[in-house]
């Protein structure tokens, strides 16, 4: 077993009328057949990119050559990328390192691993305190090459490390990005800095399992030979098998079809600390491939489920309350795992009275237990679930994992209707933020701007 879903607590049967009658899932696998075979043909014609990323054997073998360079050389590696820049390595690191692997003793080919996704200050000057440039590698990430954030984090660690490293520090950077275009390639071009391609085609949020993720999980240690493998065993036992039999097309109908009966929430809720950066990804992922104003036609359809991510058993004393007591309007997906990597043991001893069912078991089964319990209660309050069970967190398994949702994010995308490659809603918010920091061009839209967020003082409190 590579991955397992089992769905039968989201039907009718079992969650009464929030859930899929089961005529119902059988005839949307009928209507939405054709969705197979039309991806199917476009892909062989050139489009849907990243579902070939898993066979880049060539680009594969010059990753790990490079990254495994990079991780015997330095003490750190930083990852400077926005979303799908960062977020796809991060769930990759997060499942196939351990826990703590920034505070054990070091070794040659085990760097320290930091990703940096946002622009605070505090945080930035936090982190150069922490890794400093002279021993530290930094992959910076963009697609376009033009990111704001992206290049701001840059700018301000190119300082630093030209200061440190006079001589070399061009051998402290890699580049991903667009193989012929934009900032960050004629920059890489210009200095002689060490660049690797973001395929043509490939958007950030579909580009983990490219340079873009790869790269720096080969630095970091990880045997990127597995991930792929998973990625691509999970192609040919889903996506090339009839539609009873593939998991992303599964998930994608579910999905579809409980929003059309008003659960406009898709919770993750992984029963595995290894599986938290996963569902960060995926929240990412959902929120921008489907979540559109407008359909293929340019009707207005104002698609998609906001995703939201839970961490099992920890938010079961947060928000499982909610969730079985509160608006019927999710869908939870539970990630679980056969097997831990470890197994502790909860001695006898101390364990009794009240307490002593605990004794003489291990963790792993009191996690399970809490996440079968936390089943149970949706599902006798009729809130709609399923489970997708994997053997263990490991390069394969989490190849697997992000190969499965990518590719369920395509099938939805198709039965909703929508581009699920396109982020026009961004786009947006990126062009505000350019005019507002001065943009050559934006002059007039910068006044706008400025009019428009002008504080209303008869509308403001302060203290």
């Amino acid at each position: 077993m590579l991955v397992r879903l089992q769905f039968q607590n989201v039907l009718a049967a079992n969650v009464g009328a929030h859930g899929i009658p089961l005529e119902e899932l059988v005839a949307a696998r009928e209507e939405h057949a054709s969705i197979l075979e039309d991806v199917h043909l476009e892909r062989r014609a050139g489009k849907h990119a990243f579902l070939d990323l898993p066979y880049q054997a060539e680009g594969a073998k010059e990753w790990a050559q490079f990254g495994s360079g990079v991780g015997r050389r330095y003490k750190n590696i930083v990852v400077i990328g926005m979303g799908g820049s960062s977020l796809g390595f991060a769930a990759i690191h997060r499942a196939c390192s351990h826990p703590f692997a920034n505070l054990k003793s070091r070794r040659a080919g085990s760097p320290r691993v930091f990703v940096l996704d946002n622009i605070d200050p505090d945080t930035v000057s936090a982190l150069l305190e922490v890794a400093k440039p002279r021993d530290t590698f930094f992959n910076v990430i963009s697609k376009s090459g033009s990111t704001p954030e992206t290049a701001a984090n840059f700018f301000v660690i190119l300082e630093k490390l030209r200061k440190a490293r006079p001589d070399t520090w061009r051998e402290h950077l890699a580049i991903t990005t667009d193989p012929d275009k934009g900032p960050l390639r004629s920059f890489a071009s210009r200095e002689g800095i060490a660049s690797f391609p973001v395929p043509p085609g490939v958007s950030g949020r579909f580009s983990a399992l490219s340079a873009v993720g790869m790269l720096p999980a080969a630095a970091a240690g990880i045997p990127i030979d597995e991930v792929l493998e998973g990625a691509r065993e999970m192609d040919v036992a889903s996506l090339q098998s009839g539609f009873d039999t593939n998991i992303p097309f599964q998930i994608a109908l579910i999905h579809t079809l409980l929003a059309r009966r008003h659960k406009s929430i898709a919770v993750m809720m992984p029963y595995s600390d290894g599986l938290s950066g996963f569902s960060l990804w995926f929240r990412q992922l959902w929120a921008e491939s489907l979540g559109k104003r407008l359909d293929l036609s340019r009707k207005e359809v104002h698609a998609g489920q906001t995703p939201v991510v839970a961490a099992g058993a920890a938010d079961q004393h947060s928000q499982i309350q909610l969730y079985v007591e509160g608006p019927n309007d999710k869908v939870i997906g539970f990630l679980a795992l056969e097997k831990h990597r470890k197994r502790v043991r909860i001695p006898s001893d101390d364990a009794s009275g009240e307490l002593g069912y605990l004794g003489g078991t291990g963790l792993d089964r009191v996690l399970r237990a809490e996440r079968e319990g936390t089943q149970v209660a949706l599902t006798r309050a009729n809130r709609p679930n399923y489970t997708i069970t994997i053997p263990t967190t490991s390069p394969k398994t989490i190849g697997a994992l992000l190969y499965l949702f990518e590719a369920a994010v395509v099938y939805a995308g198709r039965m909703l209707g929508i581009n699920p490659y396109d982020q026009p809603g961004v786009e947006a918010g990126k062009k505000a933020a350019a005019a507002l920091l001065g943009q050559e061009g934006t002059e007039d839209e910068k006044k706008a701007l400025r009019a428009f967020l002008r504080p209303d003082k008869a509308h403001t409190l302060e203290w």
